[in-house]
């Protein structure tokens, strides 16, 4: 049994959404209490552990962690030049080869990501991981029952590399695939849907628009028909980065009760960010929250989705724009959430980093400050400068936590 205390909790009661200063007791992965840290009455012999600066989701039943691609491979590659799944792809055949013999690594980094995030009140979390071979795939898999939580891996393909025998191996070793929805996915649907009542599939759809192309113009008409009519994307299925869908798909989903988990992290580094989660919970959706690629630079996704949003910046409303990006990058980063009196300023409290500009009287020390100087020096060398002091700044704080 373990407590976690001075955690920032976010609830499911709408009279207390928010408590910031909480405690959870979990045991087994299982949530048994959540309230005020200065009510606490922790079990004797329940092991404690502070974590002042982080957030918590428990109302999340499952979480998704992205573990195919480290950040090297994500850094080198841009997504404003190239078709999104394209550079996807790229992203995903990069991570194969950095991560080639590299298995003990990966359950390291397993460890670390279950003891540090998922333990906090989220009972059972997903991980995605690179394909390595049809020999080796299946061994770190075979290695997690030594986690605290309930977790569940697979790695990441691409649909176009989706075999039978594939899927017949995932289904012996009781494991899920992650699968990249590419241009093939309107040739395989069937096969899909063969394997759908095994529950084994997480729909990776990065370009949603794309795949609905592709079904134009093979059968001329939408993907979501044909889904609905094979039976793939049913309540045994889950989406995972649920962006770029419209409101009609969104709808689909939901009647059919298909879990979609949403990764604001990556959102906002591919595409400058969409719905929020209320927008799909008030569709009546399963929705999870997933932390997108894993550790992606908090600095290049601002950097980013900056540049993604420059025109709006320089329109009427920019500051509320600029603090709604700031604030879901937060969320995806685990910060502790501070809410003001403007919703739109829900920014992170407690964030250990110290953003430094080179100007005479000016020094930024929150992401607010940062928003704030952003707002009225927005050029790009200042920009550039204020990443590069916070790069520094991030990797100083890695090797202090090593």
């Amino acid at each position: 049994m373990k407590g976690y205390l001075g955690v920032t909790t976010f609830t499911n009661d709408p009279k207390s959404p928010l408590i910031e200063d909480s405690f959870i007791l979990v045991d087994d992965g299982q949530i048994l209490e959540i309230g005020e840290v200065e009510r606490a009455s922790l079990p004797e012999g329940a092991e404690i552990r502070e974590f002042p600066n982080c957030v918590a989701f428990p109302q999340l039943t499952n979480s998704y962690v992205d573990l195919s691609a480290p950040l090297e491979c994500w850094m080198g590659v841009s997504f404003r030049s190239h078709p999104t799944l394209e550079t996807y792809k790229n992203v995903i055949l990069e991570g194969r080869k950095y991560w080639k013999d590299r298995d003990d690594e990966v359950v390291d980094i397993l460890k670390k990501a279950v003891e540090d995030c998922l333990s906090l009140g989220i009972g059972k979390a997903s991980f995605a991981l690179p394909w390595l071979d049809d020999a080796r795939v299946f061994t770190v898999p075979d290695r997690v029952e030594m986690f605290p939580i309930p977790i569940t891996v697979g790695p990441v393909v691409m649909s176009e590399e989706v075999e039978e025998e594939m899927l017949k191996a995932v289904v012996e070793a009781g494991q899920i695939l992650f699968v990249v929805l590419d241009e093939t996915f309107y040739k395989k649907h069937g096969l899909f849907a063969q394997y759908e009542p095994h529950g084994i599939f997480r729909y990776v759809i990065v370009d949603f628009s794309f795949l609905e192309n592709a079904f134009m113009k093979a059968e001329g008409r939408k993907g979501v028909e044909v889904f609905s009519e094979a039976g793939v994307f049913t309540k045994n299925s889950v989406i995972v980065h649920g962006w770029g869908l419209t409101d009609i798909e969104l709808d689909v989903l939901a009647v059919k009760n298909v879990p979609v988990v949403k990764t604001p992290r990556f959102e906002l580094l591919v595409h400058g960010g969409t719905l929020s989660l209320n927008e799909y919970v008030g569709r009546g959706m399963q929705v999870n929250l997933g932390t997108g690629p894993f550790r992606p630079n908090l600095f290049k996704e601002i950097e980013v989705a900056l540049l993604f949003h420059q025109a709006s910046l320089r329109s009427a409303p920019p500051m509320r724009i600029l603090l709604e990006l700031l604030a879901k990058l937060v969320f995806s980063e685990g910060g502790a959430i501070h809410m003001g009196n403007i919703p739109s300023k829900r920014l992170m409290r407690g964030f250990d980093a110290s953003f430094v500009v080179a100007k005479s009287n000016r020094k930024i020390k929150t992401l607010e400050d940062f928003a704030l100087f952003l707002m009225e020096e927005f050029d790009e060398q200042a920009l550039q400068l204020v990443l590069s002091e916070g790069k520094e700044l991030l990797m100083r704080s890695d090797v202090n936590h090593s």
